[in-house]
């Protein structure tokens, strides 16, 4: 009890805080009935795509061994560098080069899959494809043993993820392949119809937010369905597909370097169009150096919902991606009270949040009723987050699964 009234007397020091504090508190509610609802699953089609994979697997790893003529484990990391660097002989990056990772433990080159991409060779494409083919019958077999009657009860905690968003683990529900069986085999549950309402590019919303440029704020003004990454296309005279990447780049502080290895561009060429970026949108630029300096200044950066977000001595340049993700993850929490009450009279229940997206479902088959409860839901979800940008939200149907829905638009 002294500990408790000790924390609230914190809390009471800091505006900020006690913010944050409410709306976790507020969230508590809608979090247990993710938890209890669960999520409805297909056991046969995990089975299925269970067998499927594992004949997958034995097909990747013969035509690896076919190829190279001798035996070798994609899953080790120590047996993939030997033989990528020195039976291929491809070119090794040079210690310390920032461009790829570096594991903190070990110091040991990371053999990530946008690494291996960048080799353009059959050997390390196949590697590559054998590792997401595993990673996915493990999601596949620990949904079998984690599954009870056809559902699936996770566990969602509200401090599991640095930024401040909902993590879900036993089993990890947030972090499913797209485009696999996994998604395929999340279904409606009997009786009912479920339906995912998903932000529309709410982090660069966020983003724009902070940034409080004039004209970024005007386009949203015009139309609330501004494509954030068209709009910087057109600015800065790019394709749409370069600038979206160049937009998740500036977020992260990527140097012009990085910039180049990911646009695939020169470092002269990547070093002209972030010089652009930062010459047309100034108060970007301005909002970097300013969220950098308060975290050496105090150590960290504060959310929309007051969270205090630390940074790393050295890498203050991630503190703008901290503060966007962290005020997004706030904006999910904030939604989640909202939709519960929207849902309630429609006789709806939540089954899961995923980052931007929220999962619930109705009962009974799509109509009228159906209808006007998504009215709610988009209220619930666009209206009194007292931002500088509108919020759009995208509403569809699971026909008859997570994986393939149909817009409700």
């Amino acid at each position: 009890w002294n500990l408790h009234l000790r924390c609230y007397e914190i809390l009471a020091e800091d505006e900020g805080l006690l913010r944050c504090n409410r709306l976790e508190q507020a969230c508590l509610a809608a979090v247990y009935e993710m938890e209890d609802v669960g999520m409805a699953v297909d056991v046969g089609r995990l089975h299925l795509g269970l067998r499927q994979h594992e004949e997958l697997l034995m097909q990747h790893r013969l035509a690896l061994r076919q190829m190279l003529g001798f035996e070798v484990n994609p899953l080790s990391h120590e047996q993939v560098t030997s033989l990528l660097f020195e039976a291929l002989g491809l070119l090794r990056p040079e210690p310390g080069d920032r461009s790829v990772r570096w594991s903190h433990r070990t110091g040991k080159l990371e053999l990530d899959a946008e690494l291996l991409r960048s080799f353009k060779h059959p050997v390390a494409d196949l590697v590559v494809a054998f590792r997401d083919l595993d990673k996915t019958r493990g999601v596949l077999e620990g949904l079998l043993t984690r599954q009870r009657d056809g559902v699936l009860h996770p566990s969602l905690l509200q401090h599991g993820a640095r930024t401040g968003r909902l993590a879900c683990r036993d089993p990890n529900l947030q972090n499913l392949p797209r485009g696999s069986d996994v998604r395929e085999a999340l279904v409606h549950h009997p009786g009912r119809t479920m339906y995912l309402a998903d932000w529309s590019q709410v982090e660069f919303r966020v983003f724009a937010h902070y940034a409080n440029d004039a004209r970024l704020l005007e386009a949203y003004r015009t139309s609330s369905q501004t494509d954030f990454h068209q709009w910087i296309a057109d600015l800065v005279s790019i394709e749409r597909t370069l600038a979206k990447t160049l937009n998740f780049a500036m977020l992260y502080g990527a140097g012009a370097r990085k910039i180049a290895l990911i646009l695939g561009r020169t470092y002269e060429e990547a070093r002209v169009i972030r010089d652009r970026y930062d010459a047309e949108l100034p108060s970007v630029w301005r909002l970097r150096k300013r969220v950098e300096q308060t975290v050496r200044a105090r150590g960290y950066v504060r959310t929309w919902g007051g969270r205090r977000l630390y940074g790393e001595r050295g890498r203050e340049y991630k503190s703008l991606n901290h503060l966007v993700q962290g005020s997004a993850a706030d904006l999910a929490k904030a939604s989640l009270p909202r939709v519960q009450q929207a849902l309630r009279p429609h006789g709806g229940r939540l089954l899961l949040t995923v980052h931007d997206e929220v999962l619930f479902d109705l009962p009974g088959e799509p109509g009228q009723r159906h209808a006007a409860a998504l009215r709610d839901i988009r209220t619930a979800l666009t209206e009194g987050y007292d931002l500088r940008v509108p919020l759009l939200v995208e509403v569809s149907r699971a026909a008859p699964s997570w994986e393939r829905k149909v817009s409700c638009d």
